[in-house]
């Protein structure tokens, strides 16, 4: 089945945001308070792309939500608001081969039939913490992973990544479903 015109501009337009939210994140500044009360700078790298082939390769034996694809064509992998001091908070953007194995460790740990999580793609991992994002393959939704099997399994933070990238990005790095 062809995708409309459309979808196709809606895709199109999906991946000027992901880059653009990405490429918002350089030189963001973002501060965070440490143990002893010192100001620590959160910082974000955002390097290129991974390749085409690459993600062909990583995802050939599944579907891969388009929004992932777009992620993947403006970042190969990232890291958004890491602790520049102790390197204990931040959020950990996978690349391809991260992320399919993340998934499948997923899958692996426990039962995620019927539950909010019953399929998704793993794409991130917070950084000194057991959560993880994914995005729901049918929905587009950006839900929280837990490393541990039933652990607020598949809450969902943001509609979709683009939402996700910007309102992360506006709490300056803080968990603001929490």
């Amino acid at each position: 089945m062809r995708p409309t015109d459309l979808e196709l501009r809606k895709s199109c337009m999906d991946a000027r945001d992901v880059a653009t939210e990405l490429r918002r994140y350089e030189g963001q500044d973002a501060f965070d308070t440490g143990p002893s009360d010192e100001q620590i700078a959160l910082v974000s790298h955002v390097p290129g792309p991974a390749s085409e082939r690459e993600v062909a390769e990583c995802f050939a034996d599944r579907v891969l939500p388009d929004v992932l694809r777009e992620l993947w064509a403006a970042t190969r992998e990232a890291t958004l608001f890491e602790d520049s001091v102790y390197g204990q908070s931040g959020l950990r953007l996978l690349g391809p081969p991260d992320a399919v194995a993340a998934t499948r460790r997923l899958y692996e740990t426990g039962p995620v039939t019927g539950s909010e999580l019953s399929d998704v793609v793993v794409f991130g991992k917070f950084i000194g913490d057991q959560e993880g994002l994914a995005v729901d393959r049918a929905s587009g939704a950006v839900v929280l992973v837990p490393e541990l099997p039933n652990v607020d399994e598949g809450v969902v933070v943001a509609q979709d990544l683009v939402e996700f990238l910007r309102t992360f990005r506006e709490a300056g790095g803080r968990k603001y479903w929490e």
